[in-house]
Parts: C-alpha cells; sequence; structure tokens
C-alpha cells in the first residue's frame, strides 16, 4: 500500500474514530455512517454544494436523537462543516499533502456526490437500494479514485 493510500486510510479512520456508535455496532443506527461523511467533507472541501447535503444528514440527526447522541453527531457535523468554510483543507482531511493532478481528480470525483437517497426512512434500514445509477457509478468512482491516487 503507497505511503499517501495509508495515510489517507489513518486520516479517514481517525476522523471516524470518536463516534461512539462504532464500538456498538448492533444498536446504533450511525455505525458505519463516517463511510458516507468523510467522502461528502471531500467534496465540501473540494467546493461542492453543501446545503443540500447538510439538510438531508440534520434530517437523520434529527429523526434519531438518542443515536446521534451516543454517536456525537451533532460534534462531527460541527467538524465536518469546517471542510465547507475551508477551515479543514482537503489535504489535511486525506492526512497527506496531494499535488494538483490527484487534487483534480479526488474533487472531480467528490464534487459528484450527493445525498439525495438519505432520508431517515432509508437510514434507518441502511440500505443504499435508493440510489440512483448515476449516484451508484458516482460513488463506486470516488472510491475507485481514492485507492488510486498513487497511481
Amino acid at each position: 500500500m503507497s505511503h499517501l493510500l495509508r495515510s489517507s486510510v489513518v486520516a479517514l479512520t481517525l476522523l471516524a474514530a470518536p463516534v461512539s456508535a462504532q464500538d456498538d455496532p448492533s444498536g446504533n443506527v450511525f455505525y458505519g455512517f463516517d463511510f458516507v461523511l468523510v467522502p461528502i467533507a471531500i467534496k465540501w472541501a473540494c467546493g461542492g454544494e453543501a446545503e443540500e447535503d447538510l439538510s438531508r444528514i440534520d434530517a437523520v440527526v434529527t429523526a434519531f436523537p438518542e443515536d446521534a447522541e451516543a454517536a456525537q453527531m451533532e460534534r462531527i457535523v460541527t467538524d465536518l462543516k469546517k471542510a465547507q468554510t475551508g477551515e479543514v483543507k482537503l489535504a489535511q482531511i486525506m492526512g497527506a499533502p496531494l499535488n494538483s493532478e490527484q487534487e483534480e481528480r479526488l474533487c472531480t470525483a467528490a464534487t459528484k456526490l450527493n445525498l439525495e437517497h438519505l432520508s431517515p426512512e432509508t437510514f434507518e434500514i441502511g440500505g443504499d437500494s435508493e440510489l440512483s445509477q448515476e449516484q451508484q457509478l458516482a460513488w463506486r468512482n470516488f472510491f475507485f479514485v481514492v485507492e488510486n491516487l498513487s497511481s
């Protein structure tokens, strides 16, 4: 595994590490949500649209207040907003500096992501079956780009 990819995985993991729901996946609907939030933070750091994403995240947090509190979602969303405002830069989210070509590839993939499928109903069942084909492709492409940043 390349140094950049290893650093990125470590940074992405550390961003999600404080989520107490990670310790008890059996009962918290926010378990694993970091795999959605980190790419969205990257999108925001790249200048992608945030308002619709925030609205959908807020709806889910509101729908599951106990789980949201246990998962420290208020703090996590506050931290994510730092990517939107530019307080946190892309290299900080990735945990390693990126050259301009890597940044361009990552941002091109990330800005195509959205949370149009996210609602309290779909979130509770944990499915992504509501993803449009376009979004399925966008999410697959994003993770492909991340995995191949060093090549």
